[in-house]
């Protein structure tokens, strides 16, 4: 059975800055992250490896390459809102120009359903944290989450950036929200956090 300990979400969250967690993240058998993460000069707080890489953005984007080859996932999943017919095939060819044998995979809408059925209400600005800890739980009975810290409202939003937290109460991830569905996984013995 696989453990809390073989899995580490790895959040965006300046929580992170400071506490030197780096090397207990890499511990983990599998490090996921998502978007716009940095590794380069947080190596010590964040940890270097990337084993899956969860993605919002455009799937056709350029950028993707650059990183798929600087990172090397060997998963990738992609969530979009607006999926153009022709995108999984670009996300394909994108894959394959990087030359890394990263597996892709789309986010099923069904999953956001599933998260917002087991919630108890309706939502479904998930992030991409949310998605992420909701899909690996069908492989792993239980993840480990760092750096998930934004329902506190933190002064600086991301580790890697000096962007303030903002969010509208009524438009986009709703911080408050994100905070009981994690509070039921975790009262269900399915997440654990790698700090309180």
């Amino acid at each position: 059975m696989k453990a809390c300990s073989e899995v580490c979400i790895v959040g965006n969250g300046a929580s992170l800055l400071g506490r030197g967690l780096g090397q207990a993240i890499d511990e983990h058998e599998c490090v996921v992250r998502f978007n716009e993460f940095k590794i380069v000069g947080f190596e010590q707080d964040v940890g270097r490896r990337t084993s899956v890489w969860f993605y919002n953005r455009d799937s056709e984007h350029p950028s993707i390459v650059s990183r798929l080859t600087q990172f090397r996932p060997v998963r990738m999943f992609v969530h979009e809102w607006n999926i153009a017919d022709t995108a999984p095939l670009k996300l394909d060819a994108l894959i394959k120009q990087a030359g890394t044998g990263t597996q892709a995979a789309r986010v099923q809408k069904t999953f956001l359903k599933e998260m917002s059925d087991f919630l108890g209400e309706r939502y479904s600005m998930w992030s991409s944290g949310a998605i992420a800890a909701w899909i690996l739980l069908k492989e792993y009975p239980c993840v480990t989450l760092a750096g998930f810290d934004w329902w506190h409202k933190p002064d600086k939003f991301h580790y890697m950036n000096e962007q303030k937290f903002h969010y509208l109460p009524t438009r986009g991830h709703q911080p408050a929200v994100e905070k009981r569905f994690f509070d039921l996984l975790a009262a269900a013995g399915k997440v654990r956090f790698l700090y309180e």
